[in-house]
């Protein structure tokens, strides 16, 4: 029994229309830049600066309201704790 191996090239046929690619690339890059923008924008607070504000806060209400004052600084507190895992 004998074997033949052949060789068959082809051309290598392109189905997307004229002009697709470059299109598809600056779509992509659009996106990109519209994806880069969207973090800049929605930047999160710092976590400090927020444990911050709300011990100000108690601070502010310790006079007039001393419970809400004490729960506002057991939830900084508690908060601050939270990130130290």
């Amino acid at each position: 029994m004998t074997a033949t191996t052949i060789n068959v090239h082809l051309a290598h046929r392109s189905l997307a229309p004229r002009g697709a690619n470059p299109l598809a690339e600056l779509f992509a890059a659009a996106y990109q830049g519209v994806q880069r923008l969207g973090k800049l924008l929605h930047r999160e607070p710092d976590h400090f600066e927020s444990v911050q504000a709300v011990l100000a806060m108690a601070r502010e209400y310790e006079r007039t309201q001393p419970g809400f004052a004490a729960d506002l600084r057991a939830a900084a507190c508690r908060f601050d704790g939270e990130l130290d895992r």
